[in-house]
């Protein structure tokens, strides 16, 4: 099994070999990828190297909060989009995932092969999805990928500011549902580490604060919910667009109710659906490997997918059929 020392010794000799580093989290970025993107550019910036963070959506369809961390990000650090580093990219290369390993969720997936050296840093469920790289280091026993940027930068002893702390803390706070699940001992003590370090907890608990008017919108998606023998709920709303960051909030709150998972389902584009999935940690219910069946994935209690050329109905009956006790005990 890799560890944090194997970790530090192929990406230090990565980024040596290397011109210059890509940091890429997954396409809509959350507080996860974009703080783990953050730490990642101190390290480049002991070891010397240029760096570059990959954000290629349109700030505007994000969520608030994740537009307004983007642009405090793009204040100090060099934030790209694909366009402008293809301009930038030479054949001495290295790409670093992080938060993710899907080709999907890569924005800049179809220049893959020019990149001479990739590594990936996770902690979610690989698939047949996941790219071929020189190193890979994915712990889905790890809260996020920040927790393991953290561990990072302390066996690096890198020196890092309090809004650097305050971008891994969030991270944190958003990928362990504030400390309430997929969280170790070692958890508490990174957290510790970045509070030390001046994290700052205001500005994190403003970025989780809800528009009236969204929330209101969850909410309605919420009150579709439907129980599926007692164990899973599905909510699936059929009227309005929705975003996967909504999707997302609608799964976590539905676990507040006695179920093992929950599923928000909902349009979120052009003859697109997206699915968010989130689980209790009952050990039977893996919500990443069920997202796989519709070609997304995740961790085992935190999960998504996308489905093109269907309609919620068509895809609420899917998941009925997948939602299987007997199936999901062999999965």
């Amino acid at each position: 099994m890799n560890n944090i020392k194997e970790l530090k010794e192929q990406l230090s000799e990565k980024i040596s070999l290397s011109d210059k580093v890509l940091i890429v989290p997954h396409t809509r970025p959350d507080f996860d990828a974009l703080g783990s993107s953050v730490g990642l550019v101190k390290i480049c910036n002991k070891l010397n190297k240029d760096s570059y963070i990959l954000v290629d959506d349109d700030y505007s369809k994000l969520d608030q909060s994740l537009s307004r961390m983007i642009f405090d990000i793009s204040e100090e650090y060099q934030v790209v989009d694909v366009k402008k580093y293809l301009e930038l990219l030479d054949d001495n290369d290295l790409l670093v995932t992080t938060d993710v390993n899907g080709y999907s969720r890569i924005a800049i997936r179809d220049y893959l092969e020019k990149f001479k050296r990739k590594i990936i840093i996770d902690h979610h469920l690989k698939s047949r999805e996941t790219i071929e790289a020189d190193y890979e280091y994915i712990d889905i026993n790890t809260s996020s990928a920040s927790e393991i940027v953290t561990k990072l930068l302390r066996a690096y002893n890198v020196k890092f500011d309090s809004k650097c702390a305050t971008y891994l803390y969030a991270g944190i706070v958003l990928d362990s549902k504030n400390f309430t699940q997929d969280v170790t001992e070692k958890t508490f003590t990174d957290s510790g580490f970045l509070l030390k370090k001046g994290a700052n907890t205001s500005y994190v608990n403003s970025l989780f604060k809800e528009n009236f008017e969204n929330d209101k919108k969850i909410h309605e998606l919420i009150g579709y919910s439907e129980f599926i023998n007692l164990c899973y709920v599905i909510a699936a709303g059929k009227e309005k667009i929705y975003t996967k960051e909504d999707l997302a909030k609608a799964a976590n709150y539905i676990l507040k109710y006695s179920a093992d998972a929950s599923f928000a389902v909902g349009l979120i584009g052009d003859n697109e659906i997206g699915i968010s999935s989130r689980s209790n940690g009952n050990v039977n219910v893996n919500v990443g490997l069920i997202m796989q069946q519709f070609g997304g994935g995740g961790s085992a209690t935190s999960a998504a997918a996308t489905i093109e050329g269907t309609d919620v109905e068509s895809a609420v009956k899917k998941l009925k059929l997948v939602l299987n006790p007997n199936q999901i005990l062999d999965v």
